[in-house]
């Protein structure tokens, strides 16, 4: 964005005070709409600047309140986090400007004159948070710290950040820094990534995402590789049902999945396949476990396999799975079948030797530790679905280190020439170009066994009616999480959903996102 802003102010010749004022407004705006929300408590807004662009916007913000006749009887006052000696540029315009005002302004350099300035913070009924926006380099230090902990202690406070919670920057970890619980954040021009991922993500509050006139060529440069993916987007991309269409209309996929002890895996990654729109299902299972597949799926058909004595997938089951592979349109391998040695032998030289779209999930993932150079002699679209727990195993690191890093970690698509989504809260999506795309839907009921089984359906139903797999991919993840986020709407909680009941879910997301309900 800081690129962005240059190039706007040198090359097309948009002056920053002009930007600055635009982006102050809509800070305005959006404090008026959260008054309205507390309408019988304090009417008094609290905007607290830092020396920067960021308080540069704040400053700007409170001349529109003061200006506004809606707030008409709001007390603006307004604080500034260090000497008012540094303010520079474009925000000293607008410094300059509200100190001939009737706006109270309260100078805090140090904790001293932070005690003194207390009652301020205590009596505000809302807060603009114009501390630092994008422009902190590490954790909030000094008297910043103690500012930012006293409006975090104001629980009866409501809270707009602008740009970003101040205190949150690239390498935030919320177990050692402290940052800013927002209300609302508003964001120019595109959101900060931080704001779409843990645990940015629990500080944001709700997200606006503002215009302030930047050329739209700028904000949607194929440079820009971190894409945030949109129910417009997703809605465009849903396969199309011709009128005169049949089941082979819809592909078939061929899904091998399941051993002793783990059979819902196999049927739920069947029913999400199912449930995606394909036409035709076909599980591949050992050969013990198929007379009880056959009861429990009745509209996907069974293929029984050789086995192993663990009842897991026998390598003798090679030939007729590569067979059966030239008549589909997709292959989802992994969930369930077991790390059984010789079954896991069996996945790689699959993995190998298919000539198809394969989506690996799960135990196929487990297959390819040590062996992940696999996926880059493969010649055909693939899709690999891990946790943070298989991607450690896939790419030997460990789990933290993912978990710190899940955009970059996902990145690493390129070096396997795969489709990657990893996932968990905020799913992240990349391919082979860089490319990488952050899923907004979802929340923590999906925490529970047999969620992923019912995404690699998803995705490999999506692919078997012509996606590419990419798309497959983001279209699937998103819907995976619309329909969780239905059944928490639904029941106002975030627990107790089953992977069963979430399949029965997602005709309304599909419903949902092509009526067009706006979110992000």
């Amino acid at each position: 964005m800081k690129e962005i802003d240059r190039i706007a102010i040198e090359k097309y010749g948009i002056k920053g005070l002009s930007l600055m004022e635009n982006a102050g407004c809509a800070v305005g705006k959006n404090a008026e709409e959260m008054l309205a929300e507390i309408e019988g408590k304090s009417r008094n807004v609290l905007v607290v600047c830092g020396k920067g662009n960021n308080g540069g916007d704040g400053f700007v913000a409170a001349r529109y309140l003061l200006n506004s006749k809606r707030s008409k009887n709001t007390n603006i006052k307004v604080v500034v986090l260090g000497s008012t000696k540094d303010i520079k540029g474009d925000a000293k315009t607008n410094f300059d400007i509200i100190k001939k005002t009737d706006a109270d302004i309260f100078e805090i350099s140090e904790l001293e004159q932070l005690q003194k300035a207390k009652h301020v913070f205590q009596h505000a009924g809302l807060v603009i948070d114009a501390i630092f926006g994008t422009g902190l380099k590490g954790a909030v230090r000094g008297v910043a710290l103690d500012v930012v902990k006293l409006i975090n202690e104001q629980k009866s406070n409501k809270v707009l950040s602008v740009d970003l919670p101040s205190g949150l920057y690239e390498e935030f970890n919320e177990k050692r820094d402290i940052c800013i619980q927002a209300d609302r954040t508003i964001s120019f021009g595109l959101p900060k990534k931080e704001l779409l991922i843990y645990p940015g993500i629990m500080f944001a509050g709700k997200l606006v995402i503002q215009d302030i006139g930047l050329p739209i060529e700028l904000l949607t440069d194929s440079k820009l590789k971190l894409n945030l993916m949109t129910n417009s987007e997703l809605a465009s991309i849903v396969p199309e049902r011709p009128i005169n269409s049949h089941k082979g209309t819809f592909g078939h996929v061929f899904v091998i999945a399941g051993s002793r002890g783990l059979t819902g895996a196999a049927a739920l990654t069947s029913l999400g396949a199912l449930y995606s729109g394909a036409g035709l299902v076909t599980l591949g299972i050992p050969e013990s476990l198929n007379s009880i597949m056959e009861m429990k799926l009745t509209e996907v058909m069974t293929k029984p396999l050789a086995e192993t004595t663990d009842g897991s997938l026998s390598k003798k089951a090679k030939k007729e799975i590569l067979d059966f592979s030239s008549k589909v349109d997709v292959v989802a391998i992994g969930p369930g079948l077991s790390t059984n040695a010789e079954t896991s032998s069996l996945i790689r030289e699959l993995i190998e030797s298919l000539e198809k779209p394969v989506v690996i999930d799960a135990d196929g993932i487990n297959a390819l530790a040590d062996h992940a150079s696999i996926l880059k002699k493969r010649r055909y679209p693939t899709i690999i679905t891990p946790h943070p727990g298989e991607m450690a195993r896939l790419i030997d690191e460990n789990v933290s280190q993912i978990s710190s890093d899940r955009i970059g970690t996902a990145e690493k698509a390129i070096t396997y020439k795969t489709v990657t989504l990893l996932k968990g809260a905020g799913t992240i999506i990349a391919d082979a170009n860089g490319n990488v795309y952050i899923n907004p839907t979802g929340n923590p009921a999906l925490a529970v066994g047999g969620m992923g089984d019912v995404l690699t359906g998803l995705i490999s139903g999506l692919i078997a009616q012509g996606l590419h797999e990419l798309d497959a991919a983001k279209l699937g993840a998103y819907l995976h999480g619309l329909a969780a986020d239905i059944w928490k709407d639904e029941n106002k909680l975030d627990r107790c959903l089953t992977a069963t009941e979430l399949i029965n879910y997602i005709p309304k997301a599909f419903v949902k996102l092509q009526k067009g309900e706006k979110r992000l």
